[in-house]
């Protein structure tokens, strides 16, 4: 038994980790509704793509450590448990600076059956040097390997938040011509930049530039509380939100005195930055204080929504998020401030770019977004020149939807219904029933035969049982060993392939055969994706594996002698893993208890072999020639029924 214990603790860590890093998000693998939008479980499939930049660039220049010249882009790839194949769609979203690998929209979306890559920049997790220009560079690198490495054939940007600019900065660049494209900080115009065929912007601002200079504490002269410029600090103290500021509701004068005090501090780092950079140094530092003072999160009726009047913003409580170390632009540089933080130089302004974009476009406003104020995305979308354009309003819902499965739900339903409506995936909606692509299903007559009658077969096709199934081992001298010489199996040919592979088969006494290959540069085990996980099994008594999958072999024995092949295997000690005997059953529950019940259809013991396949020894206690052993209809897949 501890060789049972060893197998099993080393299953522990083979095989497929359940959590899926999303905590954020108010909907678990075990509390999927099959009628509901949110019915899919997915899986997170990792992407690593190795950049050698021409110029050069990338390790050290770009962020903290690494080697000169080269630089890794890393991406999580979700992929829902049902997915039409007549359409490859998959939906990408970065963001600039931040990963979105549990955000609550991404995750939502492949919940309810799309295909979603969620992309993080050179700059993931800091941007203190970050150039927008060279996000968009790699943003085209995951475009370019979605069409030629993922196999998808359709690319939908999905920019979400600050990864809405960003998407449109993307589009707009790569819908224009080399020669017009914007040629600094970075040349675009010498970038491969593949279009994307649609475009989302979800509970996005217009600009990062924008947003922050809508933040910035005006009461700051340059960069900090304590600057030199003592007397015009104290001239800039009326507008202390949080000290000497008259308290809400704001009048439109001060409000607009405020807004062009908040201009002007912009305007006073930008050219201390055009300084630095004209005198060759453009990676000069600074720490920027007050970065989250917006009077309408402290002033309910500024730009209103559903929002309310609390004193709140999607960082917290705004006096904290003024300051606090995560704060917007905390630590920047020269030339990064003037390529993402700048109002007068940054380029990756969402209203200027959609100008430039032809491909449909899809607007979500969250009704009571406390990030994405109510006048960006709208004027985003007033500028947008193409006609096929949507905007959607999701009453009420935050910018994360924290805590809000409702309106979640919501807003996802919007993306996939508009998906569909542009025939970018094909996912049932509601009480929709969508048919099969390229196959015609038999009508189904009524009464208990009529199922059985439908798929009758037809006996003029000659398939004669199953030759052979064919498993990959990773061992195959083990192999032998168990299969000969615990399940007692012949070895009845050997094949050698000019690579150092293998092809042994192995006879199961009625003319078919048991197959396994060894290749030398087989991938590694994949435990509840290629086949059933032994702790599942161990934890929850399920064995589901992947479509396509072959889930399990079992074999026929004689039912006298289960309890004697059972001892065997255990005995065997290459088994982690022996369940006592199951009898399958035709009622409400499929199982029996009793060995003598009546409805009994198999006694069954389920085992694993020693790569993790999943085996049975079974026998089968009446054959099914009757149409009362058919009487469950085949069900659709989840995209083609809600």
């Amino acid at each position: 038994m501890a060789g049972h214990r060893r197998l099993r603790a080393v299953a522990g860590h083979l095989s497929r980790e359940e959590a899926k890093g999303e905590e954020q998000h108010p909907v678990a693998d075990d509390q999927l509704d099959p009628l509901r939008l949110f019915r899919f479980k997915y899986d997170r499939r990792p992407i690593k793509i190795v950049v050698r930049p021409k110029d050069g660039g990338g390790g050290v220049s770009d962020k903290y450590a690494g080697i000169q010249g080269v630089y890794m882009l890393e991406g999580e790839l979700l992929v829902p448990s049902s997915t039409s194949a007549a359409v490859s769609t998959v939906t990408v979203l970065m963001h600039p600076s931040a990963t979105m690998n549990g955000l609550p929209m991404a995750v939502g979306l492949a919940r309810a059956g799309c295909h979603v890559l969620l992309c993080g920049s050179r700059y993931a997790g800091s941007d203190a040097s970050l150039l927008v220009e060279k996000c968009v560079v790699d943003l085209g690198i995951f475009i370019k390997h979605c069409r030629e490495k993922l196999g998808y054939d359709r690319v939908v940007l999905g920019g979400w938040s600050g990864g809405g600019s960003l998407s449109t900065y993307y589009q707009a660049q790569a819908t224009l011509d080399p020669g017009d494209r914007v040629h600094t900080p970075v040349d675009l115009g010498k970038e491969e930049l593949p279009q994307a065929d649609a475009l989302m912007l979800l509970a996005a601002h217009a600009s990062r530039a924008r947003i922050l200079t809508e933040c910035l504490d005006p009461s700051i002269w340059l960069f900090r509380r304590d600057d030199p410029q003592r007397d015009a600090i104290t001239s800039l103290r009326e507008f202390n939100l949080y000290g000497d500021a008259p308290s809400p509701p704001y009048t439109p004068e001060y409000l607009a005195r405020f807004r062009e005090a908040q201009v002007a501090r912009s305007l006073r780092i930008t050219e201390w930055a055009r300084r630095e950079c004209a005198a060759g140094r453009p990676g000069t530092p600074f720490v920027l204080e007050g970065t989250m003072a917006d009077p309408r999160w402290l002033d309910g009726t500024v730009d209103p929504n559903d929002r309310g009047a609390a004193r709140w913003c999607y960082l917290g409580d705004p006096e904290v998020a003024n300051d606090m170390p995560t704060g917007l632009a905390r630590f920047c540089t020269a030339q990064s401030w003037l390529s993402q933080w700048s109002l007068h130089d940054s380029q990756a302004d969402g209203v200027a770019q959609i100008q430039h974009v032809r491909v449909p476009v899809l607007v979500v406003e969250n009704g009571a977004d406390n990030g994405c104020p109510t006048p960006h995305p709208r004027d985003v979308y007033t500028a947008c020149p193409v006609s096929d354009k949507t905007y959607i309003t999701i009453r009420n819902a935050r910018h994360y939807y924290d805590g809000q499965i409702k309106e979640l739900a919501e807003a996802c339903t919007a993306v996939v219904r508009w998906l569909n409506n542009h025939e970018l995936t094909s996912i049932a909606l509601g009480n929709e029933r969508l048919d099969l692509e390229d196959a015609e299903v038999p009508t189904i007559e009524a009464g208990s035969e009529g199922l059985a009658r439908a798929y009758r077969g037809d006996p003029s096709v000659e398939i004669r049982g199953v030759n052979h199934l064919a498993l990959v081992s990773s061992d195959m001298e083990r192999t032998c060993a168990f299969y000969s010489g615990v399940l007692g199996l012949r070895l009845a040919k050997t094949i050698k392939f000019p690579d150092g592979g293998q092809h042994f088969f192995f006879d199961l006494n009625d003319g078919n055969s048991l197959a396994f290959f060894f290749f030398p540069d087989a991938a590694p085990a994949y435990p509840g994706v290629a086949a059933p996980s032994l702790l599942q099994m161990i934890r929850k008594q399920k064995h589901p594996s992947a479509q396509g999958s072959m889930n399990h072999v079992a074999f026929n024995v004689p039912e006298s002698r289960l309890k004697e092949y059972r001892k065997r295997l255990i005995a065997s000690n290459m088994s982690p893993f022996v369940t006592p005997i199951v009898y399958h059953a035709d009622n409400e529950d499929g199982m029996a208890k009793d060995p003598a019940d009546p409805t009994i259809t198999f006694a069954s013991v389920y085992f694993f072999g020693p790569d993790g396949e999943l085996l049975e020894l079974t026998a089968q206690r009446r054959p099914f020639t009757s149409a009362a052993d058919v009487t469950n209809p085949p069900r659709p897949a989840l995209w083609r029924a809600a």
